[in-house]
């Protein structure tokens, strides 16, 4: 085991340059597809309940950017 954790950290001091941002990307798409399609569901559910003029095109844009992110989610 400890070899294995000898190799590993030299190919990953040998890589940083490449291993930095993959790690960090990695973070932020996991980020984008766990909390912002909550977020947006939550945002157009206050829209509707705060005002009872609510129109297909104030609500759209979220609508579009909600099923981005589910759609993402289903195809990784």
């Amino acid at each position: 085991m400890f070899l294995v954790f000898r190799y590993y950290g030299r190919e990953s001091t040998r890589l940083r340059r490449l291993m930095v941002p993959a790690m960090l990307l990695s973070a932020l798409g996991n980020i984008g597809i766990n909390y912002i399609a909550p977020l947006v569901v939550a945002k157009v559910v206050a829209d509707i309940a705060d005002d009872s003029r609510v129109t297909v095109g104030s609500t759209l844009s979220y609508v579009l950017i909600g099923g981005a992110h589910t759609r993402a989610r289903i195809g990784s």
